[in-house]
């Protein structure tokens, strides 16, 4: 075994454990960044007393929103960048139905 074919498979591409742990790290500090993010506009918006406004309803709906955009980002991102596939592999595509698909989708969601 060749020290190449830890990283590489046969058919050329990144193996997939080091695949999901590139997804891993780069969700986390998405995630991060974005919450450092809306912390930091939540502060200017409502002052100093952040943490009880992330304690409400609309900080539980902002946390959810922001871990939801990044891990659509990041998805698409690992999904383009390394195997090639396009947005539409994550279910995100427009089609005939998609908003309602989507107000549906959120609804079971919620």
């Amino acid at each position: 075994m060749e020290i190449q074919e830890i990283f590489i498979n046969r058919a050329g591409r990144l193996r997939s454990g080091w695949r999901l742990a590139i997804f891993g790290v780069l969700l986390f500090l998405t995630i991060q960044f974005a919450f450092m993010l809306a912390v930091g506009v939540v502060s200017i918006i409502y002052g100093q007393d952040t943490p009880a406004v992330l304690d409400t309803n609309l900080g539980f709906v902002l946390q959810g929103l922001i871990m939801l955009v990044s891990a659509t980002l990041v998805g698409w991102a690992c999904g383009k960048l390394l195997e090639d596939l396009p947005p539409r592999a994550l279910g995100w595509g427009f089609h005939q139905g998609w908003l309602r698909d989507l107000l549906f989708g959120s609804l079971v969601g919620a």
